[in-house]
């Protein structure tokens, strides 16, 4: 399993703004792509317990650019005010999604939510930002460690630094907890 650190935060502007920032900011965009997230959990797990805990147990079939698929396990530790401490991935390349999503519904799991994430990635001096337009709803910008900024508080001092206007009350935004709360809780 792979262990990374990163922030992910809510952005207080429209996606234009951001866009408009960067530019002006002499920020380059280096990628842009596509991510397709269908999260599946066992068919037993009772989705009335803390949405965390149903989480923990998805296996996701991940599409990127629907030309590389994958079916992927997410790894998360929290504290006690939900901020993670230790998360990682592991993932293995499929043939294509519907195989993938098949193989799960075969060995008692089902579909629990979808995510589609529109991802820019824009850098300036070592630190990319990713704006992730998640379900054409919300809007997150996330920041993964690389050799500069390989801490989370070095993470952290690099967005603020960058006069982004983002909600600064949570650094680890959960977007499927979000997904989750709004298909299962706000019913």
């Amino acid at each position: 399993m792979n262990f990374e650190k990163e922030i992910t935060v809510t952005i207080n502007t429209s996606k234009n703004d951001l866009i408009s920032f960067f530019n002006i900011n002499n920020y380059i965009k280096i990628d842009s792509y596509i991510v397709d997230d269908i999260y599946y959990v066992p068919n037993n797990v009772d989705l009335n317990t803390n949405p965390l805990e149903v989480l923990k147990k998805c296996i996701l079939v991940r599409s990127i650019d629907n030309k590389k698929h994958y079916l992927m396990y997410k790894y998360k530790e929290y504290d006690e005010d939900e901020n993670i401490i230790k998360q990682g991935k592991s993932k293995v390349q499929v043939a294509n999604k519907e195989d993938a999503s098949r193989f799960l519904k075969t060995i008692g799991y089902k579909e629990l939510i979808k995510i589609v994430d529109y991802i820019d990635v824009y850098e300036k001096d070592g630190l990319q930002i990713c704006i992730e337009d998640v379900n054409n709803k919300y809007l997150f910008i996330e920041i993964e460690e690389n050799e500069k900024y390989n801490t989370i508080e070095k993470m952290i001092e690099a967005l603020e630094n960058t006069g982004i206007n983002y909600d600064k009350s949570n650094y680890f935004v959960k977007k499927a907890k979000i997904i989750f709360e709004e298909k299962y809780r706000n019913n």
